[in-house]
């Protein structure tokens, strides 16, 4: 089996997992999507379950090098608003780029290792605290509130269940962010 077609599965079962969570994702579905047997996908990944770990680890990998690289941006900010518009901008790229990952470790916590999601909210809160320090507030609390905001808005925008204009909503969170740390 080549690389291709071990990608070509992974990429079919991330979509596959998001769309119908672990239990409604069935190995025929995941294979149909590829355009591989069932046959090859199990000749491969031994079972549904270890399919899902690889998914979840690589594309785990994949979005967390994007959100270092893309998303906890260093620069010099020239002040709170730029760096609020900034990181809420960047994080909606991330979200727009890896909607699919992002809803499957939403949705499917219990079944994604909590590790992985503590270390993407700890990073967060350090680089917030880093780009405005000296604030009173709990930086772990105020990244977990960008983070659970923005999920649920791009969730809601990326599935279309409701009609919003997202950079408006989004306006009106900087805005709300920028008053919580005045």
């Amino acid at each position: 089996m080549t690389i291709n077609t071990e990608q070509k599965i992974i990429d079919s079962s991330l979509k596959v997992f998001s769309e119908r969570g672990y239990v409604g994702a069935t190995t025929i579905l995941i294979a149909e999507e590829s355009g591989f047997s069932e046959k090859t996908l199990y000749r491969r990944f031994k079972s549904k379950k270890n399919l899902f770990n690889i998914t979840i680890l690589q594309k785990g990998m994949e979005m967390g090098k994007f959100f270092e690289e893309s998303v906890l941006v260093n620069k010099n900010f020239k002040n709170p608003r730029d760096f609020i518009e900034t990181l809420i901008n960047n994080y909606r790229k991330l979200g727009d780029h890896y909607f699919e990952f992002f809803h499957l470790t939403i949705s499917e916590r219990t079944r994604i290792h909590e590790p992985i999601m503590e270390v993407f909210n700890f990073k967060l809160s350090e680089y917030i605290k880093a780009n405005i320090p000296d604030k009173e507030i709990d930086y772990m609390t105020f990244g977990l509130i960008i983070s659970s905001f923005m999920y649920m808005t791009i969730t809601e925008y990326n599935l279309g269940r409701q009609a919003i204009d997202l950079d408006t909503v989004l306006e009106k969170f900087i805005d709300i962010l920028l008053f919580a740390i005045q």
